[in-house]
């Protein structure tokens, strides 16, 4: 029986993977150096640490992370992802029917917790969260286990009613490694990114089928 669906933000509840890298495209070539494209699809699912790693190799070899970081952040012509734009087709309404049968909703991302709740509330799925957990609030980030463990204990239901939802690499290994079962979802960026996944679906719209048919749960359709 599952009573806690954990869900990724990135790449599962909405499409905003192909934003981020358009950012640090348009980060780096202001600093008039060529970004690596095979380095960018590294930093998806990416820790914060590792992602602006990643990126401050390509702005500039001899830079700190941690600069970058802030320069990109407090850059005067910043853009963010129009998250209501990029929500997967589908998403509130299977969230909808998960909340609806007292399945409780959490996500744990990589992300910052200002960017997940921002994304709650312009898709309008605040009301159906439980708990969010971001990769700021814990010692390690995916793959560490750190995210998925916080969010189990929020849950307030045993480990093993937990299921995890994630399309990266990463992702899965983080929530083998809490104890959880994990379901792909299919990246259309990095193809086969969650093939370790216990499950696989094409989308989040799927997620209530995926239930009613693996585990027997009774949803509203």
């Amino acid at each position: 029986m599952i009573r806690a669906v954990i869900f990724d933000m990135d790449g599962v509840l909405v499409d905003s993977e192909p934003w981020y890298l358009e950012f640090f495209r348009e980060f780096i070539r202001k600093n008039g150096r060529e970004p690596d494209e095979e380095l960018l699809l590294k930093t998806i699912g990416a820790s914060n640490r590792e992602t602006w790693r990643l990126v401050g190799q390509m702005w500039d070899p001899e830079a700190d992370p941690a600069e970058v970081e802030r320069i990109y952040r407090t850059r005067p012509d910043a853009r963010y992802v129009q998250f209501q734009e990029a929500a997967f087709p589908g998403m509130q309404k299977a969230l909808s029917s998960l909340a609806s049968a007292g399945i409780r909703l959490l996500i744990a991302s990589a992300s910052s917790r200002k960017s997940v709740v921002r994304m709650t509330e312009e898709t309008g799925i605040a009301p159906f969260i439980h708990a969010i957990v971001s990769g700021e609030q814990v010692k390690e980030s995916k793959p560490a286990p750190d995210v998925y463990l916080r969010a189990i204990e929020l849950s307030g239901v045993p480990k093993e009613e937990c299921i995890a939802v994630e399309d990266s690499a990463y992702g899965v290994m983080a929530g083998h490694a809490a104890g959880i079962p994990v379901v792909g979802v299919d990246s259309r960026l990095v193809p086969g990114a969650s093939d370790g996944a216990d499950f696989r679906i094409r989308d989040v719209s799927e997620m209530p089928q995926f239930l009613m048919n693996h585990f027997g749960t009774q949803l509203r359709l």
